[in-house]
């Protein structure tokens, strides 16, 4: 099954590969603070994403949108958290 992606700019479903792209994401939030502030995370966390969102942000981001977009299957592995 491919997921479809809600575009804000288009106010429609498109069809973006098979993971949670940052450009979408961004797209949906506005900009990369809201996105941020959404996801209750730094600026900087947002600006150190690859094009692939990470899973366990992906994640987070469908429930957040109500499942407008979709976490895929090939989102990046979450990277362990380093001990401070």
């Amino acid at each position: 099954m491919k997921p479809w992606l809600y575009s804000a700019s288009k106010r429609k479903l498109m069809f973006y590969g098979e993971s949670m792209n940052k450009k979408i994401v961004i797209e949906h939030f506005g900009s990369i603070t809201a996105t941020a502030k959404a996801l209750g995370i730094s600026h900087v966390a947002v600006s150190k994403w690859d094009e692939t969102i990470p899973q366990g942000r992906a994640y987070q981001i469908e429930v957040l949108t109500g499942g407008k977009l979709k976490a895929g299957a090939r989102s990046t592995p979450q990277q362990p958290t380093p001990c401070v």
